[in-house]
Order: C-alpha cells, then sequence, then structure tokens
C-alpha cells in the first residue's frame, strides 16, 4: 500500500509540474501576443501621425504659396526651382508637424537614419501632392446654382 501510495505522490508532483509549465507557456503566449498588438497599434499610430501632418502640410503649402505662384506665372505651372522650394517648405512642416517621438520611432519601427526618413517623408508628400491633384476643385452653391444644376 505505501508503493501505491508514493506513486500517487509522485504522479501528483509530477502533473503539478506539467500543469505549472503549460500555465507559464500559456501566459508568455498571452504576453507575446499582446506585446505584438501593443506594437502594431503603436506603429499603426506613428503612421497616421506622419499621414497627417503630411496631409496638413501639403494643404497649407498649397493655400499659401503653390495657389499663388501658379497665379503669377504666366503659364499657371511651378518652374523646376519653385517645384524645389515648395517641396523643400513641405518637408520642413511635415517635421515641424511631427511629434519628436514620432519621428524615432519610425526611425526605429523601419531601421532608418535622418536621411531615410527625410526620403520617406519626400515619397508621402508627393502622393499627397498627387491625390490633391487628383481630387475634383469643389463647387460653391453659386457655382453649382448658376449651371443650372440646382
Amino acid at each position: 500500500m505505501a508503493d501505491i501510495q508514493n506513486w500517487l505522490d509522485l504522479v501528483i508532483v509530477v502533473l503539478g509540474i506539467v500543469v505549472g509549465f503549460c500555465l507559464l507557456m500559456a501566459a508568455r503566449r498571452v504576453e507575446l501576443m499582446i506585446e505584438q498588438r501593443v506594437g502594431s497599434e503603436q506603429v499603426r499610430t506613428v503612421l497616421l501621425q506622419l499621414n497627417d501632418a503630411v496631409f496638413d502640410a501639403v494643404g497649407e503649402i498649397k493655400q499659401s504659396v503653390v495657389d499663388d505662384l501658379k497665379e503669377s506665372a504666366a503659364d499657371g505651372k511651378l518652374t523646376g526651382d519653385e517645384a524645389r522650394r515648395v517641396a523643400n517648405s513641405a518637408k520642413k512642416k511635415v517635421l515641424e508637424y511631427l511629434p519628436g517621438e514620432a519621428v524615432e520611432r519610425l526611425k526605429d519601427i523601419f531601421a532608418l537614419d535622418a536621411t531615410g526618413i527625410d526620403e520617406m517623408v519626400e515619397r508621402k508628400i508627393e502622393r499627397a501632392v498627387a491625390s490633391f491633384k487628383d481630387s475634383p476643385k469643389p463647387t460653391t452653391n453659386t457655382e453649382v446654382h448658376l449651371n443650372g444644376q440646382s
């Protein structure tokens, strides 16, 4: 009877160790899933901050600089030099609008240096400019009414 009791005690100890190990592994998996979700959310947040900064900067530069330059140009287009100056102004504005920790987070996430961040911002600006060009110009109620479309 003592042998059976010793075996039962041993089985209970081994089962306790196995169950404890399984619980520990399950807890670790949950921890990893939480870390991944938090990491994904941080990536999403910093990319949204970048997009917001780009569209705000491009919209502001377009309203305050580009429209005036185009109106004063004979052909209604920017020269290459003007386009470069406007692009540099937009890039500076984007980096002003972005919180400092967002720039550092972008560097960490994408393993970029300052030049890489500049190139990323330039590409985003180009896409924003293209989307501004592609979007139809809003019409006012007066324009709609005058065109007979009320």
